[in-house]
């Protein structure tokens, strides 16, 4: 029978990537640590008959601050009567020496040390080697291992140990706004009504009828016409009805009778 394993290829690759990430986490939060503890914190490398050395016989450190005095105490920095530079300086380390052992403290890291006392030689302590940087180390000696006193300490860099100034910001303040403000509305305000008022009617009034009321009722009846009084006429016009309705009596009558009148002769 053959068995099948899942995953088991990859359980040592995933098992030391673990421990990679606990290593760096845990020498991220140490190291600086180590820094505090006693002794110094790389090993020291004997430089013999090195009573003349500089920082540059020792590999790629062209800038140096050499602290030239017999068991150095105190605070020193480049205007110190006692301390060679090479060029620009900002550095500063307090040294303090004890039974043949120096502790230091600068305010700027430091890429090596080099303590020179006795006819041994001296001894150098390189930290390019650590994954922080090192302001502080303690249990320094001389190429006798602490038997002879110390002549000078020099501390090496790779870069000028200058404090760099801290950048203005970069960017400008925000300009003004690159617009104008909105122009003015370009159309002129409308026009009046371009056309005229209409025109009064051109037609005259319509002519006054050509027949007369007369004229008509004779045309339809075929009798004789009978004109009117101009003192009828003149009546009707007036604003009393009375005398237009007698008129009116009269003149019926006597057509009723000059109608019967006719038929009687007609008959006989």
């Amino acid at each position: 029978m053959t068995r099948t394993t899942i995953g088991t290829a990859t359980r040592p690759t995933a098992l030391v990537a673990a421990l990679a990430a606990f290593t760096l986490s845990l020498f991220a939060v140490v190291g600086p640590v180590l820094a505090d503890h006693d002794g110094p914190l790389v090993a020291p490398q004997l430089k013999a008959g090195a009573s003349n050395a500089e920082c540059g016989d020792f590999g790629t450190y062209d800038f140096e601050f050499k602290v030239d005095v017999e068991d150095p105490n105190g605070t020193y920095d480049e205007d110190h009567p006692h301390v060679t530079v090479s060029g620009s300086n900002d550095f500063e380390v307090t040294i303090t020496t004890a039974s043949n052992v120096v502790s230091w403290t600068s305010n700027l890291p430091v890429d090596a040390v080099f303590v020179k006392g006795g006819p041994v030689g001296g001894n150098l302590y390189d930290y390019t080697s650590l994954a922080f940087d090192v302001t502080h180390d303690n249990g320094l000696t001389s190429g006798g291992g602490g038997q002879y006193g110390v002549s000078h300490v020099s501390f090496c860099f790779d870069e000028p140990p200058v404090i760099e100034p801290s950048q203005e910001p970069s960017q400008e303040p925000s300009q003004e706004p690159s617009q104008e403000p909105s122009q003015e509305p370009s159309q002129e305000p409308s026009q009046e009504p371009s056309q005229e008022p209409s025109q009064e009617p051109s037609q005259e009034p319509s002519e006054a009828p050509s027949q007369t009321p007369e004229q008509s009722v004779a045309g339809a009846t075929g009798t004789p016409e009978a004109s009117l009084p101009d003192g009828a006429m003149g009546a009707a016009s007036g604003s009393n009805p009375l005398p237009t309705l007698l008129f009116s009596l009269v003149l019926l009558t006597s057509l009723g009778t000059l109608a019967y009148a006719n038929v009687r002769t007609t008959r006989s």
